[in-house]
């Protein structure tokens, strides 16, 4: 058996603070898009989170309804939703996109990782609280996101080298409200599930997690049936996770 138990961190929510993303995103994506592709900042700032919203609901709803789309590979699967907001936002801003798909995908991920390397919007003390944490536990990452994006969250926190394996969905192999998601994920790391905590933001995952045999902790907001403990941020999880560990190891042993 492992020495330490598992700690799987989920990123929206968790990390960064999903309220001010729509504002720290056209703060930081309108300049980055205007330097990549050309026009006016402002303009880029107005629409670019409001198609990237819709483009990325529906691709979601088209993954899951489309059995031929749930077949694709998912990292090609956010490539084609990259590409498609990019050619989407161009065509509303007036400025001619990309002429490739991968060049399409480029600008996307570059302007994504513009913003996430300069946002405010982080939770204050979660780096430290992943400092501390990794120290009594193995990290993982379990997000929803391309695996860019938590790279580049990790890289700008200065916590990289503390978590092991950056799982977004691509690297997983399935969207996060798969049911299959945390399995897949224990068998990478060859994790038992009564000894991996999964901390999220959401009923959902939390839910998939606790099916799947995971303990689970919720991240902001009042605990629900689906979490063996409730904290109202990362940075406080350091300070009462031992109760959630007890339980796993009293069950273990």
């Amino acid at each position: 058996m492992r020495s330490r138990p598992v700690l799987l961190l989920d990123v929206d929510g968790v990390i960064l603070d999903n309220e001010r993303w729509e504002k720290e995103s056209a703060r930081l994506g309108g300049p980055a898009l205007a330097s990549l592709l050309g026009g006016d900042p402002e303009v880029w700032a107005a629409h670019q989170e409001r198609v990237w919203q819709e483009v990325w609901r529906r691709g979601s709803s088209e993954f899951r309804s489309d059995p031929g789309l749930r077949g694709l590979n998912l990292s090609r699967w956010w490539d084609r939703v990259e590409a498609e907001w990019i050619a989407q936002v161009c065509e509303v801003v007036g400025v001619e996109a990309p002429g490739t798909f991968e060049e399409r995908v480029d600008v996307a991920e570059r302007a994504t990782i513009h913003i996430l390397e300069n946002t405010e919007g982080i939770f204050p003390g979660a780096a430290g609280a992943i400092e501390e944490l990794s120290g009594r536990f193995e990290i993982h990452m379990a997000s929803g996101n391309p695996s860019f994006v938590v790279e580049t969250v990790l890289r700008r926190l200065d916590v990289r080298d503390r978590v092991g394996r950056p799982f977004g969905s691509d690297l997983v192999g399935f969207q996060k409200g798969d049911s299959r998601y945390y399995p897949a994920i224990l068998e990478a790391v060859g994790a038992v599930p009564s000894r991996t905590i999964v901390v999220d933001d959401g009923e959902e995952p939390l839910a998939a997690a606790r099916a799947a045999g995971l303990r689970t902790v919720k991240v902001g907001g009042a605990a629900s049936d689906e979490s063996d403990l409730a904290v109202g941020s990362l940075a406080e999880l350091p300070d009462v996770i031992a109760e959630v560990v007890e339980s796993t190891e009293t069950e273990t042993s």
